[in-house]
């Protein structure tokens, strides 16, 4: 991908510091992310660009919603996975906008009448790829408190498929 310079160092410190002198990408103007998938990055770009994501915009916040609920899944790790990406390139602007995104497509009401949440795999991405504390790692914790407590407990019927830190933080949360 070829990115303006001006505009990525403004939003990321890592490139920031990726573009002074003494980096080996200074020098050669390239910067390689083996382990991320490009298509994350081009939705980076999106929202470097655009400021947006390309997420369905006739479906607002509570409202009735027409999409398959597969296309929540799809979003909501493409959106896990972006907020990974901007942890990693220190990019506030974009994680705060990706948790926005998050908490909007959870509000959400699907054709079936269900609200969905973050399943166990976006989760996983988010605890996994961050440090603790964090605000997407709260944001999760608060929604399934939400959503649950008192109500339907199936996530504590198999402790071991979550991560660890985000069981121990839903018991610090309810308790």
């Amino acid at each position: 991908f070829v990115v303006h310079e001006a505009l990525i160092t403004q939003r990321s410190k890592f490139f920031k510091a990726a573009t002074k002198r003494g980096w080996k990408e200074s020098e050669d103007r390239v910067v390689k992310f083996p382990y991320d998938r490009g298509p994350i990055f081009k939705l980076y770009l999106q929202h470097l660009y655009r400021g947006d994501f390309p997420l369905r915009k006739s479906a607002r916040t509570q409202e009735q919603c027409e999409l398959p609920s597969m296309t929540y899944f799809h979003e909501v790790h493409s959106l896990c996975d972006l907020y990974v990406l901007a942890e990693k390139l220190q990019d506030v602007v974009t994680k705060n906008a990706v948790v926005d995104a998050i908490i909007e497509i959870s509000l959400r009401i699907y054709p079936d009448g269900r609200v969905y949440e973050p399943d166990v795999f976006a989760v996983k991405s988010i605890y996994e790829g961050t440090p603790g504390p964090n605000p997407c790692r709260r944001m999760l914790v608060d929604l399934y408190c939400h959503r649950y407590y008192g109500k339907d407990d199936h996530w504590l019927l198999a402790p071991d498929v979550w991560p660890k830190d985000f069981f121990v933080d839903m018991m610090k949360t309810l308790i």
